[in-house]
């Protein structure tokens, strides 16, 4: 956006001008909100970490159970 443009020969109403079109434009924004940003895609990664973790969890417990169920019926169908 600044490609050519002498910032150190601007006036200071020009400056002013520059960070306000800056600001409406979206390139220019706190650093807070970065850093909000930046906290908040960390959260959603480890989020899909934990997730993933406790699919598999539910996935073991699940084979567990089928596994259980199987044997259960298998014996029950030997003492007939």
């Amino acid at each position: 956006m600044l490609e050519g443009v002498p910032v150190l020969g601007l006036t200071a109403p020009a400056l002013l001008l520059l960070a306000v079109l800056m600001i409406f434009r979206g390139t220019l924004v706190p650093r807070r909100e970065v850093d909000s940003k930046d906290r908040e895609i960390a959260y959603l990664r480890e989020a899909g970490v934990e997730k993933d973790k406790t699919i598999a969890d539910f996935k073991e417990a699940i084979d567990t159970s089928n596994a259980m169920i199987a044997a259960m019926v298998q014996v029950a169908q030997e003492r007939s």
